[in-house]
């Protein structure tokens, strides 16, 4: 069976608006993360034999869809984050003087706060996927009540940090997507 890619046209107008809005390029770099994190959990699935369905590029993420969703293992939900902090491991050790050198900075930094927040137990995050399957079932509703606590203090140092006169687009959008994502579950786009 081929895998299927399909993009949304939503995907497109998300790195639009990045590339207009956000005159850092750290948007960019940040996307350029996220790829490295979406091939981590496809190099695990293809090292566990999980065949692809499905890979959608939509506005809120990318979601892979594999053939069958029980072999979904704890390898493959932290391949993700591990490729982001293996990315960020090579190429700031790579570097001589690594503070000399800003956009391959910058990346290995975006690759840990990529992998760093896709744990976040929140939403249909990785982290959140993975806890519930080490959990016990009975501990699931305390996962909801820290997922809650997490989103409202998120939520609280950004209201503060844009009364402070502090705005970073790329920090405002991925917040209002884990707000969003956690309300409707619909939007989730985990494997």
């Amino acid at each position: 069976m081929k895998t299927k890619i399909r993009v949304e046209f939503t995907f497109v107008a998300i790195i639009a608006l990045f590339t207009v809005f956000d005159t850092t390029g750290f948007a960019i770099l940040g996307l350029c993360a996220g790829v490295v994190h979406e091939l981590g959990h496809l190099a695990a699935m293809w090292l566990s034999g999980v065949k692809v369905k499905s890979i959608f590029f939509r506005g809120g993420g990318i979601q892979i869809e594999p053939e069958e969703k029980g072999k979904i293992t704890l390898f493959i939900l932290s391949a993700g984050s591990i490729a982001n902090f293996l990315t960020f491991a090579v190429i700031f050790t790579a570097l001589e003087r690594p503070f000399s050198y800003l956009y391959p900075l910058l990346f290995s930094l975006m690759n840990v706060c990529v992998g760093m927040f896709n744990l976040l137990p929140i939403g249909c995050m990785d982290g959140k996927q993975i806890l519930e399957r080490l959990l016990p079932p009975r501990m699931h509703y305390a996962l909801r009540i820290l997922e809650i606590a997490l989103i409202l203090v998120l939520s609280g140092a950004v209201i503060v940090a844009l009364y402070h006169g502090f705005f970073n687009f790329t920090v405002i959008a991925a917040m209002v997507y884990v707000i969003l994502v956690d309300l409707h579950k619909k939007l989730c786009y985990n494997i």
